[in-house]
């Protein structure tokens, strides 16, 4: 009670997750993540419950296991936390094993490749990639905003099933737009965290994200300005500073 969630008192936390735990419904679930990471905001709560929802892994079953996982994964993630919320060192400590799991997760029969950016984003957040554990998600919903470094123009960068290139405009609405495309990284030029997301997606088999990254960490050429810019430097200037 002395902690907030989204909503204010958060005394109801612990009873909410030990009723999700023993039997788990979207709604409950629903309900957690709208107070403990509400649009990406985090509370003091939101830490505290981090333990609990740790302790809770072993009785889940896989698929909410997996749910587990990427809300500690956002929370962990977030770029807004409100009234100074900071994990201390006792959920700090949980992360090792926190990583572990979702790695072991990654394998699960169960995950296709809808699912997989959002449990590889909670990955990443767990070995410590701020950007990545937060926005790989939009590899699933096919884009990215970016930020040219030369023009400061805002870009629309799709990634899927339209194509993948870069656009000022709404390219969805409007197909006359110009689109410019992006030409895909080499896996053997990868940064570093991009040869570890790619990895752990070829291992898998999930080709689509794998595809998704290489792009990520790709070229193109603003369609403002003309000038070549780094995908992944266009991202990080749209959401690194949040």
């Amino acid at each position: 009670s002395a902690l907030t969630d989204a909503y204010g008192d958060a005394a109801q936390i612990p009873t909410l997750i030990d009723d999700w735990v023993s039997s788990p419904t979207e709604a409950k679930l629903s309900d957690l993540w709208g107070r403990l990471c509400h649009q990406g905001s985090v509370y003091s709560a939101s830490f505290a419950a981090i333990p609990l929802l740790h302790r809770a892994l072993p009785a889940l079953p896989p698929s909410e296991r997996r749910n587990a996982l990427m809300l500690i994964g956002a929370i962990l993630s977030s770029w807004d936390r409100r009234g100074g919320a900071v994990p201390d060192e006792a959920v700090l400590g949980l992360v090792p094993d926190l990583a572990e799991c979702t790695e072991a997760s990654l394998d699960d029969q169960g995950v296709d490749e809808s699912e997989f950016p959002y449990l590889l984003q909670a990955a990443a957040a767990f070995r410590g990639e701020a950007l990545w554990g937060r926005v790989l998600d939009h590899l699933a919903t096919e884009e990215f905003d970016g930020i040219c470094a030369h023009c400061n123009h805002a870009l629309f960068l799709a990634m899927g099933s339209l194509g993948y290139f870069a656009s000022c405009d709404d390219y969805v609405r409007n197909t006359n737009v110009k689109r410019v495309p992006i030409v895909p990284a080499s896996p053997d030029a990868l940064a570093p965290v991009g040869a570890w997301l790619y990895q752990q997606a070829i291992q898998r088999a999930k080709n689509t994200t794998a595809i998704g990254v290489k792009h990520i960490f790709g070229s193109t050429t603003c369609p403002n300005c003309s000038s070549a810019i780094s995908v992944a430097e266009a991202i990080e200037g749209a959401y690194g500073t949040k």
